[in-house]
C-alpha cells in the first residue's frame, strides 16, 4: 500500500499536467446514479463511499446539496407554471360571454 505522501504527490503530478481537467463534485464526476443505484439497493453511506472513492461524510452532505438544488429547480419550474397559467386564464378574458352551442 502507497503512503499517504507518495498518493498525494502522484495526485498532484497528475493535476498539473497539460490538459488534465480536473472535476469536483458528484454531478461533475459523475456518481449520482451510481449513489442513486446504492441507496435504492439500501447500501450505507461507507460503501458508497468505498465504491465511489469519496472519504467521511463528504459525499452523503453533497448529495443532500445536489437534492436541495433539483427541489429548488423543480419550485422554480412550478412558479413559471403557474405564471404562465395564471397568464393564460387573464388572456381568456376576451372570450366571456361567448355562447358555445
Amino acid at each position: 500500500m502507497k503512503d499517504k505522501s507518495n498518493v498525494e504527490e502522484e495526485l498532484m503530478d497528475a493535476i498539473c499536467k497539460p490538459g488534465v481537467k480536473v472535476k469536483f463534485g458528484l454531478e461533475q464526476q459523475g456518481h449520482i446514479s451510481t449513489i442513486e443505484e446504492m441507496l435504492d439497493r439500501h447500501c450505507s453511506w461507507d460503501e458508497i463511499n468505498k465504491a465511489i472513492g469519496w472519504a467521511g461524510d463528504a459525499a452523503n452532505k453533497s448529495y443532500i446539496r445536489h437534492l436541495r438544488k433539483k427541489v429548488k429547480a423543480s419550485e422554480m419550474n412550478l412558479q413559471k407554471t403557474e405564471d404562465y397559467d395564471g397568464k393564460r386564464d387573464t388572456d381568456c378574458g376576451a372570450l366571456e360571454g361567448y355562447e358555445y352551442t
